[in-house]
């Protein structure tokens, strides 16, 4: 039969044993969920990121259709030939040099040249001068200085709309460009978000696997420590229950011969 106090000792063992087995699941149990909890709202938030900048890149393609479509069609007014489009009829028509051709026959020039020549004329005849070699030379004169006048002036507007339609489509495809950009960087942005969670996840579950290892060390370590205890006291408890009494000596009256009650001598009594 097992003695009291060896029973006590294993049911005390067991219980410390129970209670690091116990423990230590529950820590590991607990790190892991920790774990799983930070990998969740890390996966929650970069698809959160992605989202916006699916948003972010919606939002911005009209800016960058009309930028490209832009671009492309001042390259081709600049005479730049883009892959795949086929030249216009304009083809490089920002870059053609000015030659006056058909001025002459533009209405406008038309109507300043004959308003011109016939007050020159009208002038002339109202002085009987008409057909003089004076008015001849006037009204050469006013031609060639017309004509020159005419030709900065058609010179000037040509350039004043060239430059008008270069900055028209320019500033539309540099609105292209800067919604580009802005996509980039809201990519880089999500980019580098999305791998400091991903990092941030990775993070979190090597150290759940640290600390369920630490948990499981800290309930093998209760165990042993709780094994060697119960055995040092189950040997500690059957070594003193085993241990012999010391004799002790105590003073009893000893009969001599013959029955006379003679000297007391001490004799030992093992009790």
């Amino acid at each position: 039969m097992v003695e009291p106090i060896t029973l006590a000792l294993g049911l005390s063992a067991g219980a410390s044993i129970l209670s690091s087995i116990f423990g230590g699941k529950a820590q590991e149990r607990g790190a892991r969920a920790a774990a799983e909890a930070t990998t969740t709202a890390a996966r929650e938030s970069t698809a959160l990121l992605r989202e916006q900048f699916e948003t972010t890149r919606e939002d911005l393609e009209p800016f960058r259709e009309f930028g490209t479509a832009a671009l492309q069609s001042l390259g081709d007014l600049l005479g730049l030939t883009t892959p795949g489009r086929e030249p216009s009829a304009q083809f490089g028509s920002l870059t053609e040099p000015f030659t006056g051709e058909g001025l002459a026959e533009d209405p406008g020039f038309q109507f300043r040249l004959k308003t011109g020549t016939e007050a020159i004329e009208k002038s002339a005849a109202a002085r009987g001068k008409l057909l003089s070699g004076e008015t001849g030379k006037a009204l050469t004169a006013f031609g060639q200085e017309f004509a020159s006048t005419e030709f900065e002036r058609a010179f000037n507007r040509r350039r004043t709309e060239q430059q008008d339609v270069f900055s028209r489509l320019f500033g539309i495809s540099e609105a292209g460009r800067g919604a580009t950009v802005t996509g980039a960087q809201a990519g880089l942005g999500t980019a580098q978000a999305q791998a400091g969670n991903i990092n941030l996840a990775g993070q979190a579950r090597a150290q759940a696997e640290i600390n369920a290892a630490n948990a499981r060390a800290s309930t093998f370590s209760g165990i042993n420590q709780a094994i060697q205890g119960t055995t040092g006291n189950i040997l500690f408890s059957n070594f003193l229950g085993n241990r012999p009494v010391a004799p002790t000596t105590t003073t009893a009256p000893v009969a001599l011969p013959g029955g006379a009650a003679g000297a007391i001598r001490p004799r030992p009594i093992f009790t």
